[in-house]
């Protein structure tokens, strides 16, 4: 019984992580970035608090109020370097999965 209750327990941590921890985050992810595809603009699609998470991570990198269609999204530097963009906001990240999602 035990060892039915651990092996639960292992199966759904593995589910978590293999999903992300953007599950355990209240809010709604807007631009997403994966690993390696091009980058992508968007918009804040209304005014609100958007955070800037690692897929890995359950702590944001950062956090920014912004304006609807204020610019949101991923670039890449003529170096070709990595940059989450929130408004007038540019913040150096590495060549990972990002997402960034409005807060409730």
């Amino acid at each position: 019984m035990l060892k039915r209750s651990m092996a639960g327990i292992a199966l759904g941590f593995l589910a978590m992580m293999l999903a992300g921890c953007a599950v355990v985050q209240k809010g709604e992810t807007v631009v997403k970035y994966d690993k390696g595809e091009l980058p992508i603009m968007g918009e804040a699609p209304q005014e609100g608090q958007y955070s800037l998470y690692r897929v890995t991570d359950a702590t944001p990198l950062v956090t920014y109020n912004l304006k609807a269609g204020d610019k949101l999204g991923y670039k890449r530097t003529d170096a070709g370097s990595l940059i989450g963009v929130a408004g007038s906001h540019e913040i150096p990240i590495g060549n990972e999965s990002y997402y960034w999602k409005r807060r409730y």
